[in-house]
């Protein structure tokens, strides 16, 4: 729990998409996309002898969520344009006010994230 909460709390997301850099370049520049956060948080796990490993999915969250995560936007439209610049695969809702994201890792059976700025949870996965 403390190597995930000092992730979550030191390293700044950037909203693009594929790994772009490896553990170590996320330690020194503390910033990264969800696959270079979730490297450096398996490469810290795994170096604390905590078995850890990689999980994908499709996460569904609420439209103003997702306009606070990339950095307060006023309509979804524009949330989507900004996804859609970084690379990130998103969509229109499939219902109502949810939108798809994904990346995280899991450690043992607990999963953890990165979490966005909103500093809500926005992902759950299941080992």
């Amino acid at each position: 729990m403390a190597i995930h909460n000092w992730v979550r709390n030191t390293i700044d997301w950037q909203p693009t998409w594929g790994a772009l850099q490896n553990a170590d370049s996320v330690l020194a520049s503390q910033r990264g996309n969800a696959h270079d956060i979730a490297s450096l948080t398996v490469a810290l796990l795994r170096a604390s002898k905590i078995p850890a490993r990689y999980q994908w999915g499709t996460i569904e969250l609420p439209a103003p969520a997702v306009m606070n995560w990339v950095g307060g936007v006023t309509k979804p439209e524009a949330a989507l344009n900004l996804l859609y610049q970084g690379g990130i695969a998103a969509g229109a809702p499939p219902a109502p006010g949810a939108w798809p994201a994904s990346a995280w890792n899991t450690s043992g059976s607990t999963p953890t994230s990165t979490t966005p700025p909103a500093g809500e949870p926005w992902m759950a996965a299941q080992n």
